[in-house]
């Protein structure tokens, strides 16, 4: 009984500890990150390289918590990302309001590189972990 319930509560707390994995990461970015450098073309690579960490990191956190399927619950935490990343930009090219993206794409260009060397690095260890 408490292996199936220490189970179900590992399903659960995947997407939770992904998203917070990420938060934390933004959070020490801008937090003990600000404090040591500073610039405009300092914060534009920061910025690249927390979107680039976070997905890479959110990707194999969800399958190392993840009790079974750790492929599946990888790509699945990718699936989110990329909705995540769809209706931000609907709501900036389609919105009401004026909003623009600020660095003409590299923020987006470096999720779907973590998105990808995450989904990559997840297959290749899982898929061993798997067959055994």
């Amino acid at each position: 009984m408490q292996s199936k319930a220490l189970y179900v509560i590992r399903w659960i707390l995947v997407i939770p500890v992904c998203l917070g994995i990420a938060i934390l990461l933004e959070w020490f970015s801008t937090t003990v990150l600000k404090t040591q450098l500073d610039g405009a073309l300092v914060t534009g690579i920061k910025r690249t390289l927390v979107i680039l960490t976070s997905t890479i990191c959110t990707i194999l956190a969800a399958g190392l918590i993840a009790p079974s399927h750790k492929i599946k619950a990888s790509c699945g935490i990718a699936i989110l990302w990329i909705a995540i990343l769809l209706m931000a930009l609907g709501i900036a090219l389609f919105g009401d309001t004026a909003y623009e993206i600020l660095d003409g794409g590299v923020s987006i260009t470096s999720l779907f590189i973590g998105l990808v060397i995450g989904v990559i690095i997840s297959w290749r260890v899982y898929s061993q972990e798997e067959e055994y």
